[in-house]
């Protein structure tokens, strides 16, 4: 190169002199663009994606030239930084790096930045960021095998279980709501219930009150949702029944013979183990109705002349 300066050394106004100099020249940096590509722009809590950085060569002429070095990615949600792949960063092959199985802690809006740290004396550093929105995952709400069957006076429980579509983020947490409903439709039972938590699903169980009259129930259960799954839209239905007490009846006669038109008093005697029951007994000869009596502390008494003359086998 040469460096022309004016000088006096001559003593000649304007005159000017040659100076020779030499040296090593340091190339300049090509610079770079980084540009981040994710492969679903909308995502549920627990739902693993790839990210992947491209970075160009951005100096004329150069376009197809495949920068070197690494690239290091980070995920903010709001105020909070997160360093992806716990840090490390990944080595561009072919301008490309990628990760791969990545699950966005949070829901909310990510703001995924890929920072390529540049080749020192080659390429610039460049960033690039892109955004995805993490929703709430859903759940499925099962419940036992139906119907239930109860007898009367007898208490029971429906087990529910809430189960997370995978297992990357932890348990579904939080509560479920249930109803009891009688066969017109008015709840006599409700409460909310804590979710245990396992591996995959969570669970809680519906107690069964012994108090309800026989006859058809509906069960209605709700899943009320938590930082990372959606409560559930509708509510399952499990079929109850509370059947009716199949009693012990005895019956005994005043006597085992008698003359044809005489009174015969016959006492039935209907007992349980649960309850005493009430209500009326019809009697009956083989077929023909004798007549009806009233339970009174479990007995009921009928008195008839009216059985015809012969053997009666079947009262």
């Amino acid at each position: 190169a040469g460096i022309t300066v004016t000088n006096n050394t001559l003593n000649v106004l304007g005159s000017t002199e040659q100076v020779t100099v030499s040296g090593t020249g340091t190339p300049t940096s090509d610079g770079t663009s980084t540009s981040v590509a994710i492969s679903a722009t909308s995502l549920v809590s627990g739902q693993s994606v790839t990210i992947t950085a491209t970075v160009a060569d951005t100096a004329a002429g150069h376009t197809s030239t495949a920068p070197t070095g690494s690239v290091t990615f980070t995920d903010a949600v709001g105020s909070t930084l997160t360093s992806l792949n716990n840090g490390a960063a990944v080595n561009l092959n072919n301008k490309t790096a990628s990760l791969t199985g990545v699950v966005l802690s949070g829901v909310g809006t990510h703001t995924i930045t890929a920072n390529y740290s540049g080749s020192d004396g080659q390429y610039t550093t460049s960033s690039g960021s892109v955004t995805v929105v993490v929703g709430k995952a859903s759940v499925t709400v099962t419940g036992p095998a139906q119907p239930i069957s109860l007898s009367l006076g007898q208490a029971g429980s429906a087990a529910i279980t809430v189960t997370a579509p995978s297992t990357t983020i932890a348990a579904p947490s939080g509560t479920i709501s249930y109803s009891i409903l009688n066969a017109s439709g008015t709840s006599i039972a409700t409460g909310i219930l804590t979710l245990t938590a396992g591996s995959v699903s969570s669970t809680a169980t519906v107690p069964i009150p012994s108090s309800l009259a026989p006859g058809s129930y509906a069960i209605s259960v709700t899943y009320r949702g938590d930082n990372n799954y959606a409560a559930a839209p509708t509510a399952i239905t499990i079929s109850l029944h509370i059947g009716q007490i199949t009693p012990t009846v005895t019956l005994t006669s005043s006597a085992s013979s008698v003359v044809l038109t005489n009174p015969l008093l016959f006492t039935a005697t209907v007992s349980s183990t649960t309850t005493k029951p009430t209500g009326t007994v019809s009697f009956l000869d083989g077929t023909t109705p004798l007549g009806q009596a009233t339970l009174s502390n479990g007995i009921a008494v009928l008195s008839t002349s009216s059985l015809t003359a012969g053997s009666h086998s079947k009262i």
